[in-house]
């Protein structure tokens, strides 16, 4: 069995990749996921994100080092093990990182992925509901709404954070200036969660080019000599399918690293130790990698404020009913309802850290999670940028031999200061009217976190992912990074890597709409690398006039 372009992972960036492959007929397609469907309710409803995040069988479940703890403490991260991958579990927040993001990875010497080359794909993927102008697209497959009419709840964060020199903006993706505040665009259509599997593959899945395989995990990458000519599935039959032309690895920040040092692209020790032949050593395969470091904080309110009761007991059975009839409700209310940018070092440029506000509150260490039974809200926020860098590793060749994960959180000056800083501005922000006047006690981390070093604490034994991991299969056109501009692994042929893995340095925010429109650039540049032998012609990539946009 053979194809064209095998595709491994159906997150977001494999289902851009694999709708713009197969579009026109031209190139055979194989899209493999190691999950199943996207079919479960929950999946859809947008705040069933909690059920869904407390079933193992929807999720990859790794155990990282947990930050600055005993060598043998973990923490769970999770990530989507089904069609759309982390795009069916995620927050379903939109955003596309500042402008200055994009252009360090020009300056940095990945060409083409600047501001102004990467303005037209955002445009050619979004679907935005809301405003009009030329910096956002209105017809592309991926739906971005947001709260129409702001509640009280919504609308006493906006103007606190007014009162505290934020700028209420209607567009959070516009530039943020000084520091912005305003409601949250997310990735819902009517009601329901609009996953890259929604967007994107499902309009690709009836072609007869394209082959979805669910429920298929790769082992490796097979080579001949220095050139990726298919993969070896676990337990299939035909357990080796071969690749005409290119193997993409689509799998995610955690996977694509380990797949490529589980076929034998890697550093030459990691290799050696999990009993794994070299092909090619490339020393920087799972290194670099970033991460946000969260940090959540409730409060007790007024019960007009919080959405609590909504999801317990009988009100929560209403809710699910409502939902089923109408898509309405409050099980299909955003993951966040409020979002601010806001600069919290002294010396920051330009908004160093973002924050969430949400008018529920989870019970801690609850599983599967569920709101506490008193009114409460909870707003959270992390360091846009971290300057910490961290590491994983395969320990064998199979995979499911544990991964060791070292995040490295908060590790520079730099990056406590922020978290330190965020906290502060945050409890500033609480005490701020008109958000104040239904503000309660700070349940959480609480008043026995005050000063700099116990904030600091509180960040170790209760921060949590962003599950916004970069950097793993870094991009540059220097020698020693993964893969280059072009996507191409750096030793080898026939392979490229196209996921978050690939950036060098952390996007200011949610990291979904950053990889959809880099992977919809990605396709073109493949489709562009065989136009001369299927006669086809995509346009140009570097001028923004001759980009022949997908969607």
């Amino acid at each position: 069995m053979q194809y064209d372009f095998i595709i491994v992972g159906a997150g977001s960036a494999g289902c851009v990749m694999a709708e713009s492959l197969s579009r026109g007929g031209h190139h055979t397609v194989l899209l493999v996921e190691a999950g199943k469907s996207d079919a479960s309710l929950f999946v859809h409803m947008p705040r069933g994100v909690g059920r869904v995040m407390s079933d193992p069988d929807n999720l990859w479940v790794y155990q990282p080092h947990k930050a600055d703890a005993a060598p043998d403490e973990t923490e769970r991260w999770v990530r989507g093990r089904m069609l759309g991958g982390s795009s069916s579990i995620n927050g379903m927040v939109y955003n596309r990182g500042q402008k200055e993001d994009w252009d360090a990875l020009e300056e940095a010497g990945c060409h083409g992925w600047g501001w102004s080359s990467m303005l037209p794909w955002f445009r050619s993927i979004e679907g935005q509901q809301w405003g009009e102008g030329a910096e956002h697209g209105t017809d592309g497959p991926l739906h971005i709404s947001r709260v129409d009419h702001p509640g009280g709840f919504q609308r006493a964060v906006i103007d606190a954070g007014v009162a505290m020199g934020l700028n209420a903006v209607e567009d959070l993706n516009q530039p943020h200036g000084d520091g912005v505040i305003g409601v949250v665009p997310q990735t819902i259509r009517r009601g329901r969660r609009w996953s890259a599997a929604q967007a994107f593959l499902k309009r690709a899945q009836g072609r007869a080019n394209l082959t979805v395989l669910t429920g298929a995990t790769v082992e490796r990458i097979i080579f001949d000599g220095d050139q990726a000519v298919g993969i070896e599935i676990r337990g299939a039959t035909p357990s080796r399918i071969r690749a005409r032309r290119e193997v993409i690895l689509c799998a995610g920040a955690l996977e694509s690293p380990r797949l490529l040092q589980m076929s034998g692209i890697g550093p030459a020790d990691i290799l050696k130790d999990a009993g794994v032949a070299i092909v090619h050593e490339s020393p920087n395969v799972g290194r670099n990698i970033i991460e946000h470091r969260c940090l959540t904080m409730r409060w007790r309110t007024t019960p007009a404020w919080s959405t609590n009761n909504h999801y317990r007991g009988m009100r929560l059975a209403m809710s699910a009913a409502r939902w089923a009839i109408t898509n309405g409700g409050p099980l299909a209310a955003p993951y966040a309802d409020v979002a601010a940018f806001v600069r919290v070092a002294p010396q920051a440029v330009r908004p160093d850290a973002i924050i969430f506000a949400m008018p529920y509150s989870i019970e801690r260490n609850s599983m599967p999670i569920a709101t506490e039974q008193n009114p409460g809200l909870s707003i959270n926020g992390y360091g846009l940028r971290p300057e910490s860098r961290g590491y994983l590793a395969i320990t064998g060749p199979r995979p499911d031999d544990p991964l060791t994960i070292e995040p490295n959180f908060m590790a520079t000056p730099e990056d406590r200061a922020i978290a330190v800083g965020l906290v502060h501005f945050i409890r500033r922000m609480v005490a701020t009217n008109p958000l104040a006047a239904g503000i309660g006690e700070e349940t959480f981390p609480g008043s026995g976190f005050a000063d700099d070093g116990s904030i600091l604490e509180a960040w170790h034994r209760f921060g949590h992912t962003g599950y916004h991991l970069v950097g793993s299969c870094r991009m540059g056109s220097d020698k020693d990074s993964v893969v280059d501009e072009n996507l191409r692994v750096r030793g080898v042929t026939g392979l490229r890597v196209m996921d978050c893995s690939i950036f060098p340095t952390m996007i200011s925010g949610n990291t979904n709409g950053p990889v959809i429109a880099a992977s919809a650039r990605a396709a073109a540049l493949v489709s562009r690398s065989w136009s001369n032998e299927d006669g086809l012609d995509v346009g140009g990539l570097d001028n923004a006039a001759e980009i022949a946009l997908p969607f």
